[in-house]
């Protein structure tokens, strides 16, 4: 899944592709746990029950059930929140992968094998796609309210009750998806999801509903995994993590991260009073080097770069290797002059490409401030035509050091805004880099305006600046 794909605004083909199209799922896998019920614990028999379901991986709703049909006790499970993860084999279509992951991932932590923490593999670079939500009120036949999006407003949508066909004397049919409407009541008159004024969400009917859907390594299947939540605080901190990752490693999807979890101080409401408890959440984390990916550049992130004069991919392993072999530059070179480490975003076409085709001519600059100001160089010396690419980069160099971009902050910036101006791997083209220059001399006599370009211009791509 290395390569990211879409799974929305797909122009349908089929009558089956009028619907969503949503990632197929092999399994669940759960935050916590039921436990019986004080009261309850002191019927042997629903605990002796509850213990061989439990022990046979029967899901919590099938023992509450059972429980129920054969002692009379309804509503006999709470849910309690643990250190691990529940892994069932009745949350699964094959029950053998849930065996397969506790078997490769699980622990024994004194209290026999138990999920405590296990790596995921993220199918979508938006974390959105990767994390599905919303607030829902459930009742016997299925959603009862939902919330969704449209406009950038959040809306209540319901199921409208089923028409009548007085033709056939029957209930219409439907043919495809159920229709959505906007709830339109006494309480929700005008469709929105106002929880504040919603009776449901104030009495605890309607609650987030969320997943995390991801892939795990060497687990086999064809589908994804869900964690299933109900915990705003898990979903927000996926959500921080997955944006951070994606920032400073370039992607997201492809890339393994583990979910553990962790005993975070939270803030609830009690009879009127936000009260602080402690309480097991999901948290990702990645075995990256953080400060290592923030300050190289995106290029560096990728695994390859695209010469477009020759049309060939080149590796940034073997880029760096010769340009480190180079005896003609002892002198190591700034990390975003390096090939494979000059561009910071995504693949745009430069603002101000170099007029004609590469070569004598469009690689020349063209003067703008008069002699005084770029004077030619002096006979014997190569004009910027003979230039090698090396000695452009030197040159790059000498003008960023005379613009004062000689801190790591200022190299990031500079970085962004000229893979964003000028092309992914700028820096591998003779052109661009004849451009590049030729901009820097200009900023040299406007560097206010030039400081204000490259944030304006970094601003325009990335909320991270």
């Amino acid at each position: 899944m290395s390569n990211a794909i879409s799974m929305t605004n797909v122009a349908p083909r089929s009558m089956f592709e009028e619907r969503p199209l949503r990632p197929p799922t092999i399994g669940k896998i759960r935050p916590g746990i039921k436990v019986l019920k004080a009261a309850v614990r002191a019927n042997a028999e629903a605990v002796k029950l509850y213990d061989d379901l439990v022990g046979a991986g029967e899901s919590f709703e099938t023992i509450e059930s059972v429980i129920d049909r054969q002692c009379r006790i309804k509503n006999s499970l709470v849910p309690k929140n643990v250190e691990y993860f529940t892994c069932r084999r009745s949350d699964f279509t094959n029950p053998d992968i849930a065996v397969e992951i506790l078997r490769r991932y699980g622990e024994d932590r004194g209290e026999g094998v138990k999920l405590y923490k296990f790596p995921v593999v993220f199918a979508f670079n938006d974390w959105l796609e990767n994390a599905p939500h919303q607030l829902t009120t459930w009742a016997q036949s299925g959603r009862k309210f939902f919330s969704a999006y449209e406009g950038g407003v959040r809306y209540c949508k319901t199921y409208p009750k089923v028409g009548r066909d007085e033709r056939a004397k029957r209930a219409v049919k439907n043919f495809g998806m159920r229709i959505e409407v906007h709830r339109q009541d006494d309480d929700i008159p005008d469709g929105v999801c106002n929880t504040n004024l919603c009776p449901e969400f104030q009495s605890g009917q309607c609650k987030l509903n969320a997943s995390l859907i991801f892939a795990i390594p060497e687990i086999k299947g064809l589908g994804l995994i869900e964690l299933v939540t109900t915990s705003m605080y898990g979903i927000g901190k996926a959500r921080e993590a997955m944006e951070m990752f994606a920032h400073a490693n370039g992607r997201l999807s492809g890339n393994v991260l583990w979910i553990n979890k962790k005993q975070i101080d939270i803030s609830r409401q009690k009879d009127g009073e936000y009260v602080r408890t402690l309480q097991w959440i999901p948290i990702l984390n990645a075995e990256v080097d953080l400060s290592e990916s923030l300050t190289r550049d995106r290029d560096s992130r990728q695994p390859a770069l695209r010469d477009t004069r020759a049309d060939n991919v080149v590796d940034i392993a073997d880029v760096r290797a010769s340009m480190a072999d180079d005896k003609a530059h002892a002198e190591p070179v700034d990390p975003f002059s390096v090939p494979g480490d000059s561009s910071a975003s995504e693949s745009l076409a430069p603002d101000f490409p170099a007029g004609g085709d590469e070569g004598e001519d469009s690689s020349a600059p063209q003067a703008t401030h008069g002699d005084q100001d770029d004077p030619p160089p002096p006979a014997g010396e190569p004009s910027v035509a003979d230039e090698s690419i090396e000695d452009k980069r030197l040159r790059l160099k000498g003008l960023l050091k005379d613009l004062c971009v000689d801190t790591d902050e200022r190299r990031m910036l500079f970085s962004k805004y000229a893979g964003v101006k000028y092309g992914e791997g700028w820096s591998l083209r003779a052109k661009e880099l004849d451009t590049v220059n030729d901009r820097l001399m200009e900023a040299w006599h406007d560097r206010p305006a030039f400081e204000k370009e490259m944030k304006v211009v970094v601003a325009s791509v990335t909320q991270y600046v």
